[in-house]
């Protein structure tokens, strides 16, 4: 008969066990490339931003996250299993991301989508304590991070491949990644304020450049999230220039608007022949083309004006003096 453990006497198992941890970022990439269990990246990537990194291993981690996140709202990412799983239940996978998992492909998009929901809690959301500079300004304004941004939140005809509806499930990340992308579009108007003002001195010198290379880019953006209308705003401090200008008529008129048709009764989608006609067709991109080209037109004109009277209110002054 098999004496019993004295239960005084049991060890916990975790004295047993070699104990590590992840010290480095380097570590936690070799874990990742590692043939590991999707149930363990999963878990990788929810801590991934409370390992330890170098500067510019900051920049690395964010765009990797970026790259796993990519098309995690996609449905094409296979069925593949396998070969030791029994094809016979190939449709009923029990895994602990469902009851249900349609082979591989399913979990990678659940990786894909738990690494977006890092980002939005890690990354889009502000929270730094000061009113002029977000947490995430000083990545952003790196290059290599603002372009791979601009990727990932790549037009998809009229709206943006990997942001989530507002009205789904991911709701509450949906809004926290607009309303970064909304602000990042806005930062890179409003940066030219910034430096003027010195509140952010502590920034390179090259990012404002940065900032402007990229401005045709951010018309994309806000044309996905529909919110153009922020540039009538910001025009009046900071020119919106010609080649914004022209990307907002590109985005005009390849749109397939509702429009009366020319050879039959009724209206019909098809492409705008100019401006005023694509505004007519509810055009976001056009109205406000239209409205900061007769803006920019006014204020010229009253800015001359303005000019002419300060040079006859100095010739006056000269003469009186005479």
């Amino acid at each position: 008969m098999k004496q019993q453990t004295n239960v005084w006497e049991v060890v916990n198992p975790l004295m047993t066990l070699e104990t590590s941890y992840i010290p480095n970022w380097k570590k936690w990439k070799e874990l990742w490339q590692s043939p590991i269990c999707s149930e363990f990246r999963h878990s990788l990537l929810h801590f991934g931003f409370d390992i330890g990194a170098y500067q510019e291993e900051e920049v690395g981690r964010l765009c990797l996250y970026f790259d796993i996140a990519d098309g995690h709202r996609s449905v094409g990412w296979g069925w593949d299993l396998p070969k030791e799983i029994d094809r016979r239940y190939d449709m009923n996978l029990r895994t602990v991301f469902g009851r249900e998992v349609d082979g591989f492909g399913k979990i990678r998009r659940i990786i894909a989508e738990k690494a977006f929901h890092i980002l939005c809690q890690r990354f889009f959301k502000n929270t730094s304590k000061e009113e002029d500079i977000p947490s995430w300004a000083y990545l952003v304004a790196n290059p290599v991070v603002l372009q791979k941004i601009i990727w990932f939140f790549r037009l998809d005809g009229e709206s943006i491949v990997n942001l989530p509806h507002l009205s789904g499930n991911d709701k509450h990340f949906a809004e926290i990644a607009e309303k970064f992308i909304y602000d990042i579009c806005v930062m890179s108007w409003e940066c030219e304020g910034f430096y003027s003002s010195g509140d952010w001195r502590s920034l390179k010198e090259d990012s404002l450049e940065t900032f402007r290379k990229f401005r045709p880019n951010m018309v994309d953006l806000l044309y996905g999230i529909e919110k153009l209308d922020v540039l009538i705003k910001l025009d009046k401090r900071f020119k919106v220039d010609e080649v914004c200008m022209k990307r907002l008529e590109e985005l005009a008129m390849s749109e397939d608007l509702y429009l009366p048709s020319e050879d039959s009764w009724g209206n019909s989608f098809k492409k705008p022949r100019d401006l005023e006609e694509a505004c007519c067709g509810g055009s976001q991109a056009a109205r406000v083309l239209l409205i900061l080209k007769s803006n920019q037109k006014v204020r010229g004109r009253l800015n001359k004006l303005q000019e002419n009277a300060m040079k006859i209110k100095e010739l006056q002054e000269k003469q009186k003096k005479l």
